[in-house]
């Protein structure tokens, strides 16, 4: 056996403790791998003495996976009017979400405002944020306290993109685009600490933690968010300040200058950046609405206009309308190829086609130029992810797959993979978690929500009797997939992936495979509750309640 020098010794321990440093806080909040056998042992005993779930059968045909005893019955049974009434006066109570003293949503309520998370789903996410101010102002025509928290919300997030740390990076890759295609923190952030006085970011070990804030899908939902306060009424002409109308008039010059429609970014699921159908399909949307906006009202025109001029950035309608062509040319190509991201090699780590975010063609509202069968077409997409507890985000999908937060004693994973929650949009964090992925054990989102919605707005539209029926047929289906998530107790308690308690109704993101010798059973995931899907659930309720009969 070679033998190792002390000098080496030392000089690896000194590699490797640099090497630790240099991370950007990659393993910092992920359990150590001693806490992590532990988990799996409490797992291990919650599942030989407890029925997390029951199947039942709807009546609809359907098998649904029921993890609270109290909706079983709604679930089981047929969604009579009186029914669904009584369904909806039991749930609503749990779907409501709280805003912090500074007005935002957290990503998820898994602690109290001011306390830290080790999974950091206690920042804001301007994505979830856009979801979560959807879902308000559609409760609002019934609910005038969410109404208010709506315009709460969006104020918020206007003045966090009205920062100058904000205005700085859209101005910034303006005037050189290239910082856009060469650092993922060098565009407008999409993710803070919502507890920091100045709305800085995440912090892990002392600084800025590392993450793809290339998202254009976050910046085209709140975009679009604005336009529909606006639409609404929610906000007005004295909220028109200076710094929130300059934010408005920068995001066209700067999806321009980064060429928007051919951008690779982190997408929805914020991963190794690609050019996703999804991304560009929420900027479109948001292009549309401000487009329809501005012809309405010729005086935000002009003051938006000024504020243009004065920062020297193209406004017009000309450029709106440029953009919304040339996003579409890029949604109708990748749709006929399949899907998401098609465009590549099918031997690209980047080559996608089924991919859940397609919903954003659809949700929340839709591309206008989009056909009834366009639609139908990412229908018949989304839905090949349909897996007996929810939907997955796409095939082979490493976050939160089989035994993510759990090790079994002895065994090991890839160490090159970030923490559990850390960012993973590098090829090489991608690729490293990827390698711990146990195959076909994606986990199982609260899409179904999503699907009930899509539903709904298709029956709305559709003319055709017998595809009428069918989209109101599954509008109810999915709505009780969506109902069958939501958390519960058969007798045992309930427990996450993770062997951690959870509280009963509350809506998880996913349901996470766990394998405990060669059996694979199924527990929420350990963020719960999460406020986006929360949302999700409370909109199809709202939607699907007029097809109720």
């Amino acid at each position: 056996m070679r033998q190792i020098s002390p000098t080496a010794v030392v000089s690896r321990l000194l590699i490797l403790l640099l090497c630790c440093l240099c991370l950007d806080g990659y393993a910092t909040s992920s359990p150590a791998k001693s806490q992590q056998e532990e988990n799996y042992r409490k797992v291990q005993t919650y599942l030989s003495k407890a029925t997390p779930y029951k199947t039942e059968i709807t009546a609809e045909g359907r098998f649904v996976h029921v993890f609270n005893p109290e909706l079983a019955p709604y679930i089981k049974e047929k969604l009579t009017p009186e029914r669904f009434q009584a369904l909806d006066k039991m749930i609503r109570p749990h779907l409501t979400i709280n805003l912090t003293s500074k007005g935002f949503a957290q990503a998820a309520e898994r602690v109290a405002e001011g306390e830290s998370d080790e999974t950091n789903y206690n920042a804001i996410w301007v994505r979830d944020s856009g979801w979560i101010f959807f879902s308000m102002l559609e409760r609002g025509h019934v609910d005038p306290g969410e109404k208010e928290k709506a315009r709460r919300l969006i104020l918020a997030l206007w003045d966090y993109y009205a920062t100058d740390h904000q205005i700085n990076r859209l101005k910034s890759v303006i005037a050189n685009p290239m910082l856009a295609y060469h650092g993922t923190m060098n565009v407008p952030h999409i993710r803070f600490d919502g507890n920091s006085p100045t709305l800085d970011d995440v912090h892990v070990d002392g600084k800025p933690q590392n993450w793809n804030h290339r998202q254009n899908d976050a910046h085209g939902i709140f975009l679009m968010a604005v336009a529909e306060a606006w639409n609404h009424k929610l906000i007005g002409a004295p909220d028109l300040t200076p710094a929130r109308l300059k934010v408005v008039s920068l995001f066209p010059a700067y999806f321009d200058k980064i060429d928007f429609s051919r951008f690779e970014d982190a997408g929805a699921w914020e991963e190794i950046s690609k050019v996703n159908t999804s991304s560009v399909a929420f900027v479109v949307r948001a292009m549309e609405l401000w487009e329809g906006l501005l012809k309405a009202d010729t005086g935000l025109q002009e003051k938006i206009a000024w504020i243009a001029r004065e920062n020297k950035v193209e406004w017009s309608g000309r450029l709106l309308t440029r953009l919304i062509s040339e996003g579409y040319c890029t949604i109708r190509r990748q749709l006929a190829m399949g899907g998401e991201s098609p465009d590549y090699s099918p031997v690209d780590l980047r080559f996608r086609r089924a991919d859940a975010a397609l919903f954003n063609l659809i949700l929340p509202s839709p591309l206008q130029q989009l056909s009834q069968n366009e639609k139908r077409q990412v229908i018949t997409i989304i839905e090949r992810l349909e897996r007996p507890f929810g939907v997955i985000r796409y095939a082979r999908d490493s976050y939160q797959s089989g035994n993510f937060w759990i090790e079994v004693p002895g065994a090991t994973k890839n160490e090159d993979a970030p923490e559990l929650t850390g960012d993973a949009s590098s090829e090489e964090h991608f690729t490293a978690r990827l390698a711990n992925f146990l195959p076909d054990t994606e986990a199982q989102w609260f899409f179904d929500s999503k699907l009930a919605m899509i539903r709904a707005h298709m029956a709305w539209h559709e003319s055709d009797p017998i595809m009428k029926q069918q989209d109101m047929f599954f509008a109810q289906v999915h709505l009780k997939r969506a109902l069958g998530q939501v958390t519960g107790d058969y007798g045992k308690g309930l427990i996450a992936a993770d062997g951690s308690s959870v509280a009963s109704w509350k809506v998880p993101e996913s349901i996470n495979t766990v394998k405990i010798g060669d059996a694979l059973f199924y527990l929420p995931s350990p963020i719960t509750p999460l406020n986006w899907a929360k949302a999700s659930l409370s909109m199809a309720l709202d939607r699907v309640k007029p097809f109720i009969k």
